[in-house]
Protein backbone atom coordinates (compact mmCIF):
# COMPACT_ATOMS: atom_id res chain seq x y z
CA UNK A 1 0.00 0.00 0.00
CA UNK A 2 1.15 3.03 -0.72
CA UNK A 3 0.39 6.69 0.87
CA UNK A 4 1.62 10.21 -0.38
CA UNK A 5 1.38 12.61 2.77
CA UNK A 6 0.57 16.10 2.07
CA UNK A 7 -0.14 18.53 4.67
CA UNK A 8 -3.28 20.54 4.43
CA UNK A 9 -2.31 23.85 5.82
CA UNK A 10 1.70 23.63 5.77
CA UNK A 11 4.07 26.17 3.39
CA UNK A 12 4.27 24.97 -0.34
CA UNK A 13 7.52 23.01 -0.78
CA UNK A 14 9.77 24.35 -3.32
CA UNK A 15 8.86 23.15 -6.86
CA UNK A 16 11.27 20.49 -8.18
CA UNK A 17 11.51 18.97 -11.32
CA UNK A 18 11.27 15.03 -10.35
CA UNK A 19 9.09 13.42 -7.75
CA UNK A 20 11.29 13.63 -4.51
CA UNK A 21 11.07 10.64 -2.29
CA UNK A 22 10.43 12.21 1.70
CA UNK A 23 12.60 10.21 2.83
CA UNK A 24 15.63 12.30 1.23
CA UNK A 25 14.35 15.04 3.60
CA UNK A 26 16.10 15.23 5.98
CA UNK A 27 17.59 11.64 5.71
CA UNK A 28 17.50 8.06 4.82
CA UNK A 29 18.64 5.40 7.72
CA UNK A 30 21.75 5.08 5.46
CA UNK A 31 22.67 8.70 5.76
CA UNK A 32 22.20 8.33 9.95
CA UNK A 33 24.67 5.29 10.31
CA UNK A 34 27.18 7.10 8.38
CA UNK A 35 27.05 10.42 9.98
CA UNK A 36 27.69 9.65 13.02
CA UNK A 37 25.76 9.33 16.87
CA UNK A 38 26.02 12.97 17.38
CA UNK A 39 25.04 14.24 13.65
CA UNK A 40 22.59 11.34 13.37
CA UNK A 41 20.72 12.08 16.36
CA UNK A 42 20.29 15.80 15.20
CA UNK A 43 19.01 14.09 11.63
CA UNK A 44 16.75 12.05 13.82
CA UNK A 45 15.22 15.04 15.52
CA UNK A 46 14.88 17.04 12.33
CA UNK A 47 12.90 13.60 10.87
CA UNK A 48 10.74 13.04 13.91
CA UNK A 49 9.98 17.36 14.03
CA UNK A 50 9.18 17.07 10.06
CA UNK A 51 7.68 13.61 9.61
CA UNK A 52 6.18 11.89 12.27
CA UNK A 53 2.64 13.20 11.86
CA UNK A 54 2.49 11.94 8.28
CA UNK A 55 4.19 8.05 9.12
CA UNK A 56 1.62 7.50 11.69
CA UNK A 57 -1.22 8.47 9.56
CA UNK A 58 0.29 6.31 6.45
CA UNK A 59 0.59 3.44 9.13
CA UNK A 60 -2.80 4.08 10.68
CA UNK A 61 -4.95 4.22 7.50
CA UNK A 62 -4.71 1.25 6.26
CA UNK A 63 -4.64 -0.52 9.40
CA UNK A 64 -8.23 0.88 9.68
CA UNK A 65 -9.02 -0.38 6.21
CA UNK A 66 -7.97 -3.94 7.02
CA UNK A 67 -10.26 -3.87 10.09
CA UNK A 68 -13.23 -3.04 8.08
CA UNK A 69 -12.49 -5.55 5.24
CA UNK A 70 -11.34 -8.16 7.90
CA UNK A 71 -13.87 -7.76 10.69
CA UNK A 72 -12.40 -10.32 12.70
CA UNK A 73 -8.93 -9.23 12.68
CA UNK A 74 -7.90 -8.44 16.02
CA UNK A 75 -4.20 -9.07 15.97
CA UNK A 76 -2.20 -10.50 19.43
CA UNK A 77 1.35 -9.83 18.10
CA UNK A 78 2.66 -7.17 15.65
CA UNK A 79 6.07 -7.49 14.26
CA UNK A 80 6.92 -3.50 13.20
CA UNK A 81 10.22 -3.49 11.22
CA UNK A 82 11.07 -0.29 10.34
CA UNK A 83 9.46 0.86 13.13
CA UNK A 84 11.18 4.42 13.39
CA UNK A 85 9.74 6.88 16.26
CA UNK A 86 7.52 4.47 17.19
CA UNK A 87 4.81 5.64 14.83
CA UNK A 88 3.67 2.46 13.84
CA UNK A 89 3.34 1.10 17.42
CA UNK A 90 0.98 4.42 18.48
CA UNK A 91 -0.77 3.16 15.17
CA UNK A 92 -1.41 -0.09 16.65
CA UNK A 93 -2.47 1.29 19.62
CA UNK A 94 -4.50 4.02 18.27
CA UNK A 95 -6.78 1.44 16.05
CA UNK A 96 -7.03 -1.24 18.99
CA UNK A 97 -7.33 0.83 22.18
CA UNK A 98 -9.29 -1.94 24.17
CA UNK A 99 -6.69 -4.80 23.07
CA UNK A 100 -3.29 -3.47 22.10
CA UNK A 101 -0.81 -6.18 20.39
CA UNK A 102 2.46 -7.33 21.78
CA UNK A 103 4.59 -5.18 19.39
CA UNK A 104 8.52 -6.32 18.79
CA UNK A 105 9.64 -2.98 16.86
CA UNK A 106 12.65 -3.58 14.76
CA UNK A 107 15.07 -0.58 13.51
CA UNK A 108 18.11 -0.97 12.14
CA UNK A 109 19.22 2.54 12.41
CA UNK A 110 20.55 2.60 15.95
CA UNK A 111 20.18 6.71 16.36
CA UNK A 112 16.73 6.44 15.31
CA UNK A 113 15.92 3.39 17.65
CA UNK A 114 17.16 5.31 20.64
CA UNK A 115 14.62 7.85 19.91
CA UNK A 116 11.94 5.38 19.18
CA UNK A 117 12.83 3.91 22.56
CA UNK A 118 13.00 6.80 24.32
CA UNK A 119 8.93 8.14 23.34
CA UNK A 120 7.69 4.30 23.71
CA UNK A 121 9.04 4.25 27.42
CA UNK A 122 6.67 2.54 29.92
CA UNK A 123 4.35 1.34 26.84
CA UNK A 124 3.36 -2.04 27.94
CA UNK A 125 4.14 -4.82 25.25
CA UNK A 126 6.75 -2.98 23.38
CA UNK A 127 10.12 -4.73 22.77
CA UNK A 128 12.78 -3.14 20.63
CA UNK A 129 15.44 -5.20 18.13
CA UNK A 130 18.04 -4.00 16.08
CA UNK A 131 16.95 -7.26 13.70
CA UNK A 132 14.85 -9.72 12.95
CA UNK A 133 14.68 -12.86 14.62
CA UNK A 134 15.05 -16.18 12.87
CA UNK A 135 12.10 -18.11 12.74
CA UNK A 136 11.27 -20.50 15.28
CA UNK A 137 8.29 -23.09 15.84
CA UNK A 138 6.02 -20.52 17.53
CA UNK A 139 7.02 -17.57 16.05
CA UNK A 140 3.83 -16.99 13.78
CA UNK A 141 2.84 -12.93 13.80
CA UNK A 142 -0.87 -12.32 13.45
CA UNK A 143 0.20 -8.80 11.46
CA UNK A 144 3.58 -7.59 10.05
CA UNK A 145 4.16 -4.17 9.03
CA UNK A 146 6.99 -2.82 7.05
CA UNK A 147 6.95 0.56 7.29
CA UNK A 148 8.81 2.73 5.32
CA UNK A 149 11.96 1.32 5.08
CA UNK A 150 11.43 -1.32 1.34
CA UNK A 151 12.15 1.43 -1.01
CA UNK A 152 15.43 2.73 0.75
CA UNK A 153 17.18 -0.57 0.19
CA UNK A 154 18.89 -1.47 -3.18
CA UNK A 155 16.77 -3.53 -5.13
CA UNK A 156 18.79 -6.68 -4.58
CA UNK A 157 18.23 -5.97 -1.05
CA UNK A 158 14.12 -5.74 -1.35
CA UNK A 159 13.43 -9.39 -1.93
CA UNK A 160 15.22 -11.04 0.91
CA UNK A 161 13.61 -8.70 3.47
CA UNK A 162 10.46 -9.27 2.06
CA UNK A 163 10.82 -13.48 2.35
CA UNK A 164 12.20 -13.01 5.45
CA UNK A 165 9.24 -11.21 7.40
CA UNK A 166 6.80 -13.09 5.45
CA UNK A 167 8.30 -15.82 7.45
CA UNK A 168 7.35 -14.43 10.55
CA UNK A 169 3.46 -14.04 8.86
CA UNK A 170 0.62 -16.10 9.99
CA UNK A 171 -2.15 -13.40 9.45
CA UNK A 172 -1.45 -10.00 7.35
CA UNK A 173 1.27 -8.68 6.06
CA UNK A 174 0.92 -4.59 5.62
CA UNK A 175 3.43 -2.87 3.04
CA UNK A 176 3.79 0.86 3.37
CA UNK A 177 6.19 3.20 1.58
CA UNK A 178 6.59 6.73 0.10
CA UNK A 179 3.80 7.52 -2.63
CA UNK A 180 6.70 7.79 -5.18
CA UNK A 181 7.48 5.66 -8.48
CA UNK A 182 10.50 4.30 -6.22
CA UNK A 183 8.13 3.36 -3.57
CA UNK A 184 5.61 1.86 -5.99
CA UNK A 185 8.17 -0.25 -7.71
CA UNK A 186 8.89 -1.54 -4.08
CA UNK A 187 6.15 -2.28 -3.24
CA UNK A 188 4.28 -3.79 -6.22
CA UNK A 189 7.84 -5.68 -6.87
CA UNK A 190 6.59 -7.07 -2.75
CA UNK A 191 3.12 -8.00 -4.08
CA UNK A 192 4.15 -9.88 -7.54
CA UNK A 193 7.05 -11.91 -5.31
CA UNK A 194 4.20 -12.99 -2.49
CA UNK A 195 1.83 -13.91 -4.63
CA UNK A 196 4.10 -16.57 -6.22
CA UNK A 197 4.91 -17.94 -2.91
CA UNK A 198 1.09 -20.03 -4.13
CA UNK A 199 -2.68 -20.24 -2.66
CA UNK A 200 -2.17 -19.00 1.00
CA UNK A 201 -1.38 -15.62 -0.09
CA UNK A 202 -3.89 -12.70 -1.32
CA UNK A 203 -4.09 -9.29 -1.43
CA UNK A 204 -6.80 -7.83 0.72
CA UNK A 205 -6.35 -4.25 0.08
CA UNK A 206 -6.04 -2.16 -1.73
CA UNK A 207 -6.45 -3.67 -5.06
CA UNK A 208 -9.69 -5.67 -5.43
CA UNK A 209 -7.71 -8.97 -7.16
CA UNK A 210 -5.07 -10.62 -5.95
CA UNK A 211 -3.81 -11.05 -10.34
CA UNK A 212 -0.91 -9.46 -12.18
CA UNK A 213 -0.80 -5.27 -11.47
CA UNK A 214 -2.15 -4.06 -14.64
CA UNK A 215 0.05 -0.91 -13.95
CA UNK A 216 3.02 -3.77 -14.28
CA UNK A 217 2.29 -5.48 -16.82
CA UNK A 218 4.77 -4.41 -19.57
CA UNK A 219 2.62 -2.15 -21.37
CA UNK A 220 5.30 0.37 -21.67
CA UNK A 221 3.87 2.36 -19.13
CA UNK A 222 6.68 5.24 -18.11
CA UNK A 223 6.81 4.99 -14.10
CA UNK A 224 8.54 8.07 -13.77
CA UNK A 225 5.13 9.59 -14.69
CA UNK A 226 2.64 7.18 -13.79
CA UNK A 227 2.29 4.82 -10.73
CA UNK A 228 0.23 3.85 -7.86
CA UNK A 229 -0.54 5.75 -4.81
CA UNK A 230 -3.31 7.24 -2.50
CA UNK A 231 -3.42 10.39 -0.56
CA UNK A 232 -3.25 10.84 3.31
CA UNK A 233 -4.75 14.50 4.22
CA UNK A 234 -3.12 15.01 7.77
CA UNK A 235 -3.75 18.14 10.20
CA UNK A 236 -0.56 19.67 10.72
CA UNK A 237 1.18 20.45 14.55
CA UNK A 238 2.11 23.83 14.79
CA UNK A 239 5.67 22.68 15.30
CA UNK A 240 5.78 20.69 12.14
CA UNK A 241 4.26 23.91 10.43
CA UNK A 242 7.38 25.93 11.84
CA UNK A 243 9.74 23.27 11.07
CA UNK A 244 8.66 23.18 7.20
CA UNK A 245 9.09 26.73 7.09
CA UNK A 246 12.41 26.77 8.88
CA UNK A 247 13.55 24.16 6.28
CA UNK A 248 12.13 25.84 3.08
CA UNK A 249 13.95 28.97 3.93
CA UNK A 250 17.30 27.29 4.73
CA UNK A 251 16.69 25.35 1.35
CA UNK A 252 16.58 28.45 -0.62
CA UNK A 253 19.10 30.31 1.13
CA UNK A 254 21.76 27.34 0.34
CA UNK A 255 20.39 27.51 -3.42
CA UNK A 256 21.36 30.93 -3.63
CA UNK A 257 24.64 31.17 -2.18
CA UNK A 258 26.16 27.49 -3.09
CA UNK A 259 28.55 27.63 -5.58
CA UNK A 260 27.83 25.43 -8.66
CA UNK A 261 30.15 22.93 -10.25
CA UNK A 262 30.06 22.02 -14.34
Amino acid sequence: MLFRNRPEDAPPKPKRDEPVNRRELPFTRQDVAAAGPEAGRESVLAHVADHLPQYFASVLRPVTDVCKRLPEFLPRNVLDYGAGCGEGIYAMNEAFPDAPPRILAVEPCLPLAAVGRAFTEGMNGVTWSGAVPPPGPNSGVDLVLLNNALAELPVEEQSSLVLKLWGHCSGVMLIVDAGTPAGFQAVAAARQLLLERGPSSAVVAPCAHSHTCPVQDGRGIDFKYKWCHFSQRVISPSFQRAVSTIHDSCTACSRNHAPHAS
